[in-house]
């Protein structure tokens, strides 16, 4: 049996209604990170953020399209609480958890990053609103995001200076 069928089969109450506060809320969170990175960290790393943000969604939103790859709620008619029409390769939400992951990783703030970013990975296969293969990509292209965020953020952060 699938490793994220066997997530999926466990059903909880409170985990499925934290899950679906993730997927409903989670663009919040982000602008909220974004804000507060740039008042506690500093304003070139919310740059970066915002910056690999983007590319996460304008990238995940090509890949998707191209490859049309299910969800596993799709594939295998779950009783997910809320099962998106959109195709699942790769997960945006977990490539925005690697994104601030990343860039918060040198700072106080990396272990609730490292925590937030499980939670958010768990959660999309724990709905069946992933597979774990396409959370592993998505957080992936998180992270190649932030690469390319950087070289970007430091051709910005020269002509501004």
């Amino acid at each position: 049996m699938d490793l994220s069928l066997i997530i999926y089969s466990l059903k909880s109450t409170f985990f499925d209604n934290v899950s679906i506060f993730i997927q409903d809320y989670y663009i919040v969170f982000v602008l909220l990170g974004l804000i507060l990175t740039g008042i506690f960290v500093n304003r070139k790393t919310a740059l970066k953020i915002l910056i690999a943000v983007l590319l996460m969604f304008a990238v995940a939103s090509l890949i998707k399209d191209f490859t049309q790859e299910p969800r596993p709620c799709q594939v295998y008619a779950l009783k997910n609480l809320e099962c998106l029409t959109t195709q699942g390769f790769p997960s945006i939400h977990a490539g925005m958890s690697a994104i601030f992951l990343f860039f918060l990783i040198d700072t106080s703030f990396a272990f609730a990053a490292f925590l937030l970013s499980i939670l958010v990975m768990f959660s999309r296969v724990f709905i069946g609103a992933h597979s774990i293969p396409q959370v592993i990509a998505g957080f992936c292209f998180g992270i190649m995001c932030c690469k390319l965020s950087g070289i970007i953020g430091d051709k910005i952060d020269k002509h501004v200076d």
